[in-house]
């Protein structure tokens, strides 16, 4: 069961934002088997999984296993997503439709079945480069014990917007992406909240790496809007240790003190400014008289001249370790 639970799955992003409606069983055997593509890969090759252990991975029982998947093989040749494109040589939208797998092959006795992704996907599965192809990444295991297929698919979405922390969709935008428009169980509002959204907070809060709330926003009298917010739980548990290493009002204080108090930083990143700076003015304190207050705040007057600043937080990082010179030798100059 350990063989593919550090795989990753990374997809381009306009494959995430791909229409087409695959259930549960299929999502989660289709992950795995592009969890299976590795960076080297130039091509699709006849990925070959163990049966049993993709079965035990994805919570199948194991007397089902073999039934199952060979059900969802079928299922999955028959369907395809639709790819939203931009062309900017003719300046025109394009839609384009993609099988999902191509050649499939299981033989009775055999613990394997053997898959080739349809080659048409390479541009969105391969040779995948950030700023050429904007991509999402994640640990499969994070999908696997999602029960709802809408659950996965909002995981997905939401994870593709995990580094700006939200995510805002009109509401016929989501029921779009969640191929629901047409369903008339999903025309009532509220019966598309308790159905699909809070089942897909509740299952991905607890079952996955990030943690999520949602809001809902009105045009008039009808909920037109919904607003995501997205916390990776690594950073959420961060926040619970720091809130119970210092006081609200203590965080603040120190923020007021570094000279940070018009800065954007989060409380975790001044928090991490301020323990950096403590290191480094553990001496400079006694000969200098220079406290962490004074060097941060020193350290984000001198970044604050710098033109085109666009990471803030990690510029500043940098110069307080890197630029201890710098910093010391202005705040001396000035008789500290």
């Amino acid at each position: 069961m350990d063989l593919y639970k550090d795989n990753y799955v990374v997809k381009a992003n306009q494959f995430i934002q791909a229409k087409g409606r695959l259930g549960v069983l299929e999502q989660k055997l289709l992950a795995t088997l592009i969890s299976e593509i590795r960076m080297e890969d130039e091509d699709f090759k006849k990925y070959r999984l163990d049966i049993k252990e993709v079965g035990e991975f994805i919570g199948l029982n194991s007397g089902e296993v073999y039934t199952k998947i060979r059900e969802a093989i079928r299922s999955l040749k028959k369907k395809s997503i639709e790819i939203e494109r931009y062309n900017p040589d003719t300046q025109r939208l394009e839609w384009e439709t993609f099988g999902l797998i191509g050649y499939t092959k299981i033989i009775e006795g055999i613990g394997y079945i053997t898959i080739r992704i349809d080659p048409e996907l390479k541009p969105y599965l391969l040779a995948i480069k950030g700023e050429e192809t904007p991509f999402t990444k994640y640990l499969v295991k994070n999908i696997l014990k999602l029960n709802s297929s809408y659950s996965i698919r909002i995981y997905e979405l939401l994870k593709q917007y995990e580094k700006k922390r939200s995510r805002e969709f009109k509401l016929e935008e989501l029921k779009d992406l969640l191929d629901v428009t047409e369903e008339k169980s999903y025309k009532r509002f509220d019966n598309f909240e308790r159905r699909i959204l809070k089942k897909a907070e509740e299952e991905i809060n607890a079952k996955t790496d990030i943690k999520i709330s949602y809001k809902k926003e009105k045009t008039g009298r009808k909920i037109s809007e919904i607003i995501f917010k997205i916390i990776p739980k690594e950073e959420d548990e961060d926040q619970k240790v720091l809130e119970a290493l210092t006081s609200s009002n203590e965080r603040d204080e120190i923020r007021q003190k570094c000279g940070l108090a018009e800065s954007n930083f989060s409380d975790k990143q001044v928090m991490e400014l301020y323990t950096k700076s403590v290191e480094i003015t553990d001496n400079l304190n006694d000969m200098f008289n220079i406290t962490p207050y004074k060097y941060i705040s020193k350290g984000y007057e001198i970044m604050l001249k710098q033109k085109d600043v666009k990471y803030k937080f990690s510029y500043l990082k940098k110069l307080l370790e890197k630029g201890k010179a710098t910093i010391i030798t202005e705040l001396i100059e000035e008789g500290i």
